[in-house]
């Protein structure tokens, strides 16, 4: 179980893969209690790697991919997150866990647009999946979740001192479920024009759950993306494959 607040966060150090800019450092509200829910096996995931090396890739059984008959790639996160979505079929299924910044890692990851630049490794986009829950069992505010996750996931992804801007969730539903999306808008401080973006995107989509019922945790699919700035190739993808991708989402 992770509970709110997590430990002091260590020292910034430079991580191998990073999305347009480079950070660690995250800075957000205590206001959510939350604990990831590996739903295969019920236990707590183990960090991702923070080395300055080149880090090694975790493996795990609860990722797989198909290909859909539109040919985008169908990436499989029930045992974890206990949803489904797709990715165009140019993007990667990966075996690592992404950290929320909110001491919980999310898994059934997809990557896109890899490069190297001045000897560090970037990626133009990533999507990845988690399940939440409040560790005393009580119903998380869905908005306030997801606006949550969304800075901590814009704050962790792009360089400390990043301005972000968060929008207003809009609610939907999803499979019967209530859901709302949201797109936080993030102006990274940049230090090598020539490799980092200028503005990035997060976009997210929180579905929430229940059992019998009751109120169980909240979903999420968050989808991190270079908008502009970098090197011309590969290109920041249009906003809109992040919006077709949290479109794509099932719920288990």
């Amino acid at each position: 179980m992770h509970g709110w607040p997590p430990p002091p966060p260590p020292p910034p150090s430079r991580l191998p893969m990073i999305l347009g800019v480079l950070a660690i450092t995250l800075i957000v509200g205590a206001v959510v209690t939350i604990a990831l829910v590996n739903r295969k096996s019920g236990g707590t995931p183990t960090a991702a790697p923070t080395a300055a090396a080149p880090a090694t890739t975790t493996s795990t059984e609860t990722d797989t991919e198909t290909e859909t008959e539109d040919g985008w790639r169908l990436v499989d996160n029930t045992a974890d997150a206990g949803l489904t979505y797709q990715v165009p079929d140019d993007w990667k299924v990966v075996p690592d866990k992404r950290d929320s910044g909110l001491g919980v890692d999310f898994t059934g990851t997809a990557d896109h647009g890899s490069y190297t630049c001045q000897g560090q490794t970037y990626i133009r986009s990533f999507a990845t999946s988690g399940d939440v829950r409040a560790k005393d069992g009580s119903d998380l505010d869905l908005a306030k979740t997801v606006r949550e996750f969304a800075t901590s996931f814009a704050t962790g992804s792009f360089k400390a001192g990043a301005r972000v801007e968060v929008g207003k969730p809009q609610e939907s539903e999803l499979d019967g479920r209530p859901a709302m999306t949201l797109t936080a808008k993030v102006t990274p401080r940049v230090t090598i024009p020539e490799c980092q973006a200028t503005e990035g995107e997060i976009a997210i989509l929180g579905v929430a759950l229940a059992e019998d019922g009751e109120p169980t945790g909240v979903t999420m699919l968050v989808v991190v993306s270079d908008v502009a700035g970098g090197p011309a190739e590969p290109a920041p993808l249009p906003t809109s494959v992040a919006q077709d991708i949290l479109a794509s989402a099932a719920v288990s």
